[in-house]
């Protein structure tokens, strides 16, 4: 059996800027369903513009064992800025 653990999921900038709050995600589910798995987040972006020549990043941080498990790299295209 795999333990959960808990995750900070937060979005950075090349820069290592944080530009979004921060979700808690706890990895305890074991449903077998797949669709029972799934979930959603909302995620509030600092109100700047963002440079779709640059990169960002979705980052989950273990706060469990302290370490960074994963990172992805995203485009921001944002459709209005100040909004």
């Amino acid at each position: 059996m795999v333990k959960g653990t808990r995750y900070k999921l937060y979005f950075l900038s090349e820069d290592n800027e944080r530009i979004s709050n921060e979700n808690i995600y706890l990895a305890d589910i074991r449903d077998e369903d797949v669709g029972r798995r799934l979930f959603r987040m909302r995620f509030t972006f600092k109100n700047k513009k963002y440079d779709k020549g640059k990169k960002y990043y979705l980052v989950a941080y273990d706060e469990v064992n302290h370490i960074e498990a994963f990172r992805h790299e995203v485009i921001m295209d944002v459709a209005f800025e100040n909004d």
